[in-house]
């Protein structure tokens, strides 16, 4: 055999495993296996005592950012929950309403709902929102505390 056989015949018995490799790897990488998103959990923390159910960021993608949050009080008693603040990105700070309403005592192991609202502020889908969420509430002695803590999330469109 001479030597340009033996280098055509090893060029092409490789070159099909290198190209079906090419083809397994491109295969992978367009399916999404190594996005970011796909590692990324979700964080929401406040308070031990105010663990949340589940945040939800979505946006319009015109107009506004909303969060939607829910808690549930496992402290030892009522708490009323005086005033909520937030700030999405560092940068802009939301209004924020209350399930029940502001004042209203939410009984121990009851859950509430907090929702945000960024007007003008507009994230894309799969962006990582965060949001720094302060609650001023008053425990069963009216003593007032200050709850704060960090959600990051996923953007969703809605």
């Amino acid at each position: 055999m001479q030597k340009g056989q033996a280098a055509i015949e090893y060029l092409l018995n490789y070159g099909w495993m290198m190209l079906v490799l090419a083809l397994i790897v491109g295969f992978v990488i367009a399916s999404g296996a190594f996005s970011p998103t796909r590692f990324f959990r979700d964080e929401c923390f406040v308070h031990p005592e105010l663990p949340c159910i589940a945040a939800v960021v979505s946006s319009d993608q015109v107009s506004s950012t909303t969060l939607l949050t829910g808690f549930v009080n496992t402290m030892k008693g009522n708490i009323s929950i005086i005033s909520i603040n937030a700030t999405l990105n560092d940068n802009q700070i939301g209004t924020c309403d209350l399930t029940p309403s502001i004042g209203i005592p939410i009984q121990q192991g009851e859950d509430f709902t907090v929702e945000c609202t960024w007007t003008g502020e507009t994230l894309m889908e799969t962006e990582v929102a965060t949001v720094k969420l302060g609650i001023d509430y008053k425990d069963p002695l009216l003593v007032t505390h200050i709850a704060s803590g960090k959600i990051r999330t996923l953007v969703q469109t809605g």
